[in-house]
């Protein structure tokens, strides 16, 4: 049996065999950019809201994108300098390409409340999209994400504290989730996958009334299916203004076996989001550009490859024994 692996991003997908061709047939593609401030705690909703394009297609282009300004924060990250205040941005491109970022930095209080307020900015971007497949023989489907470069951040750590607090968090991830609908209804769940950075501040008691501060940084998703993406870390070093960062990647990620009339949907995340407390402290975390300027294309594309019918594999080790029996025996009449 000949197998072929072919190719789409977001859109259509044909699978050819030696018994003929079958289709998995991708739907319209489905964007949100959203956009979400709150004050910490208490989860006291400042903002909340999206912008969506239900049933996109790739041609012409289509995109959802939002930005969102706070009443209180300036842009202090060092990108997208022609913002002064804090923002979170979100941008959903149906060819694949978007990103999401978010940054805010506080003199005064973070909220209107208290000194224990905490405000968190949250900017995501999504995709949303149904493959049904129409072929007579069972099929692989893998999705390759093109994950584009992240950083997180924190501005302003201080390295001493008088007492125990709420300090700066920021975090950016890609998020993948699938599920697998058969069709008498039934439905599964498929792959999943997870990758990010979070930056936080660690406090440690050095004494009565004093705390050591430094900033700190974890891995998301770091498991077997992320093997190698963290490769290219990079730590600026700074105390005072750390930025971890990792260069675009790409991930392959099998959603699953599909059967002849199953529907495999699957929803890919970007989402940047960070807090602070304020009192001259921030973040920032960006996963790739929310604003389309720098460009990455075929971010998603889905491939189907047929699977082996049961015993296919086994007739052929056994042909290869036949073969090899009458060599030998062709060997013992030469001699």
């Amino acid at each position: 049996m000949k197998k072929t692996a072919l190719f789409v991003a977001l859109a259509f997908v044909r699978l050819a065999h030696a018994q003929g061709s079958s289709t998995i047939v991708g739907s319209p593609i489905d964007l949100t950019a959203s956009v979400h401030e709150a004050i910490q705690p208490g989860n006291t909703t400042v903002f909340d809201d999206a912008h969506s394009v239900l049933g996109a297609t790739t041609d012409p282009k289509e995109s959802a994108e939002y930005l969102y300004i706070p009443s209180k924060g300036e842009n202090l990250s060092g990108r997208s300098t022609n913002i002064t205040s804090a923002f979170a941005s979100s941008l959903a491109e149906s060819d694949g390409n978007g990103g999401v970022g978010v940054t805010s930095w506080i003199g005064g209080n973070a909220g209107n409340g208290g000194a224990n307020d905490v405000e968190e900015l949250v900017s995501q971007a999504s995709w949303t999209q149904d493959f049904t497949y129409n072929g007579t023989i069972d099929a692989a489907i893998t999705l390759k994400l093109h994950i584009p470069d992240l950083q997180v951040g924190l501005i302003g750590v201080a390295p001493m504290r008088s007492s125990m607090s709420a300090t700066e968090t920021a975090q950016a991830e890609a998020i993948l989730e699938s599920t697998i609908t058969h069709p008498d209804g039934t439905s599964e769940s498929g792959a999943s996958f997870e990758f990010g950075l979070k930056a936080f501040e660690r406090q440690l008691i050095s004494g009565p009334g004093t705390f050591v501060n430094f900033a700190d940084v974890q891995f998301l998703g770091a498991n077997n299916s992320t093997v190698g993406l963290f490769d290219s870390f990079k730590d600026n070093g700074s105390d005072s203004n750390p930025r971890f960062s990792v260069d675009s990647v790409t991930a392959s990620v099998r959603l699953g076996t599909l059967e002849p009339g199953d529907t495999v949907s699957y929803v890919y995340k970007l989402i940047a989001q960070g807090t602070t407390k304020g009192f001259e402290h921030g973040y920032v975390a960006f996963l790739g550009d929310p604003f389309g300027v720098d460009i990455t294309s075929d971010n998603l594309v889905v491939s189907a490859e047929p699977v082996p019918e049961a015993g296919s594999g086994l007739l052929g080790l056994l042909g290869l024994g036949v073969v090899a029996l009458s060599r030998k025996a062709a060997r013992r009449v030469a001699c």
